[in-house]
């Protein structure tokens, strides 16, 4: 993941579709150094899995190189820990020890290269899916297409009862044949605490076909999470922003990436169309 050159690149673009094709535009983009990038993901009952790489430069047209030199350690506020094995395939480092428990806090520390990088980030409550369904519609909210019609609009459906004792907040994640489908889904429940709710996601996709699988993940996550996902969606595309911003993160001692301890559930369905 490079947040930085994503958004670069995008505003890029859309700069140059108001320019006159006739016009020879030399933009000049200044090289900085690169920064590490840290995605970190603790899921309830499971191990951690951290990846960290570093951001490149606009001209560079090779990936993401994974590093694989750092100490990664892993602590709970109850004084357990570990230290998370990195695999050279993969370039991923990962835990066999610890598995993540509901009301724990989770520090996260990474060394690299006379650096550390710290975090934190605490696992709430479950609350389950209590219903998910999908209708193939022709354009949003047109109720399920008729057969042998062209629909590439799908609406699902997630329910769920939210608690009224705590804040709550959420993340869905899609995947379509065990592939993630992108998008940024979160909310939370300042307006709807300790009702039945639906979460409903639209997603347009020409390449969906009978027999294909929709996963459908529900994470609930921290405040903290909360915050970094949510100015992920929003950061470099507010009213009055000069330039791209980097999200809100849950990391100290690294701009880009984050920590994110998380209940999971996952349903999934078989598309019909």
């Amino acid at each position: 993941m490079n947040l930085l050159k994503y958004k670069i690149q995008l505003l890029l673009a859309l700069s140059a579709l108001a320019i006159s094709c006739t016009e020879i535009i030399d933009i000049n983009t200044q090289k900085s150094e690169p920064e590490l990038v840290i995605e970190a993901n603790l899921a309830l009952n499971s191990h951690a899995e951290v990846a960290i790489s570093k951001t490149i430069q606009l001209s560079d047209s090779n990936a993401f190189e994974r590093i694989k030199t750092a100490s990664v350690e892993l602590w709970d506020d109850k004084g357990n820990s570990e230290v998370l094995r990195v695999d050279n395939e993969t370039g991923k480092y990962y835990g066999s020890q610890l598995k993540g428990k509901i009301d724990y806090n989770y520090k996260l520390i990474i060394k690299i290269a006379g650096k550390t990088i710290t975090a934190q980030s605490k696992i709430p409550k479950l609350v389950p899916i209590k219903a998910l369904s999908l209708v193939n519609s022709v354009y949003p909210g047109a109720g399920k297409a008729p057969a042998n019609t062209k629909a590439d609009f799908y609406e699902i459906t997630v329910a769920y009862n939210d608690p009224v004792a705590e804040q709550n907040n959420y993340r869905v994640q899609l995947f379509l044949n065990k592939k993630p489908l992108g998008g940024i889904y979160v909310y939370d429940d300042k307006l709807n605490n300790g009702l039945e709710n639906e979460l409903n996601i639209v997603v347009f996709n020409e390449s969906i076909k009978n027999g294909d699988t929709l996963l459908v993940e529900m994470q609930c996550i921290d405040q903290a999470m909360f915050n970094f996902y949510s100015s992920l969606g929003a950061d470099g595309f507010r009213p009055n922003s000069s330039s791209p911003a980097n999200p809100e993160t849950n990391l100290v001692g690294a701009l880009l990436g984050y920590f994110n301890a998380h209940t999971s559930e996952k349903q999934q369905i078989i598309i019909e169309k």
